[in-house]
């Protein structure tokens, strides 16, 4: 009677043991996992990007207000749309500056199509691990150059580029490999296939109204997909691309990435037309409305070219 007596309490106590070492072996298995990602974020290069007094002040003290009066010729005068206080100029690029430029960027696009996945998530991890880091900066300048509130530019700018970010990193890859098609009933000795290829340089006009979101949205397509990229800012907000622009050159430069490979544009409609003209494989842009005296651009832009 005993012996019964012990072999069902072992048969009762043996469920009991297994729950307790499966949960042990969940909660490390969850430990192992952080540990790992934790090393993984911090072998991330960190990047050091200076910033300008008018860029780390949290208020411009003493700041000219802006004024037509103050325009230059070939300048474009850049100011906070909140405060009207002139923030500086940046150069309205002519045509030929901007041929020149994606010039610059075929030849970075030759290198950059046959570099690995690996090597363009790696980019792209640099880019988070900064934005993340350096939310506050970033939205500073956002909003000194958009006239937006800083809890604006935290929702548009920053919530949403990491999670775009965040997607081409896992998916990216995946949604760039070759898959079958259906060759229908006629057909049906034939097999069909899609594959995707760099198209070389891709030319984007973007609006003002998120100026950070708007650049790395379609920056982080093109080169994940192993494209150059051609990016013209806004006339009406373009003080925002310094900062902005050394953010990305450090980037590539620490993913090892080739110079030119994101370039970018300021100027009004002419410098807009070039970008189009110039000789860039794909466009793509985005109209908010159109303004007096400026040329704008709706176009629809494929990342990589389809051959089925």
């Amino acid at each position: 009677t005993m012996s019964v007596i012990h072999f069902l309490q072992d048969a009762l106590q043996a469920p009991q043991q297994a729950a307790a070492l499966l949960g042990l072996a969940v909660a490390l298995t969850g430990l192992l996992y952080l540990l790992v990602d934790a090393l993984s974020y911090r072998r991330i290069p960190d990047l050091d990007v200076p910033l300008t007094d008018e860029e780390a002040s949290e208020q411009l003290q003493d700041a000219e207000l802006y004024t037509p009066a103050l325009q230059q010729p070939g300048k474009i005068p850049c100011y906070d749309p909140s405060s009207m206080q002139l923030l500086g100029y940046a150069k309205a690029m002519t045509p030929t500056e901007v041929r020149e430029v994606i010039a610059e960027a075929k030849e970075a696009a030759k290198v950059w199509r046959s570099s690995s996945f690996s090597q363009r998530r790696l980019l792209l991890k640099i880019l988070l691990k900064y934005i993340i880091a350096h939310q506050q900066e970033i939205c500073r300048v956002s909003a000194r150059d958009s006239g937006k509130t800083p809890l604006e530019a935290v929702l548009g700018e920053i919530i949403v580029t990491a999670e775009k970010l965040s997607w081409l990193l896992k998916e990216g890859e995946a949604a760039l490999q070759p898959s079958r098609r259906g060759a229908g009933v006629m057909a049906s000795y034939k097999s069909a296939r899609v594959e995707y290829h760099p198209v070389g340089v891709v030319g984007a006009i973007v609006p003002w109204n998120w100026p950070f979101h708007n650049i790395i949205n379609p920056i982080s397509a093109a080169v994940m997909a192993g494209n150059a990229i051609v990016v013209k800012v806004s006339e009406h907000c373009s003080w925002s691309i310094g900062y902005y622009g050394r953010i990305i050159d450090a980037a590539l430069a620490a993913a090892g990435a080739p110079p030119g490979l994101v370039c970018f544009v300021t100027g009004y409609g002419d410098a807009g037309h070039a970008l189009v003209t110039g000789g860039v494989d794909k466009v793509r842009g985005k109209c908010l409305n159109v303004l007096p005296g400026c040329m704008s651009f709706a176009c629809c832009m494929v990342m990589c070219e389809r051959h089925g």
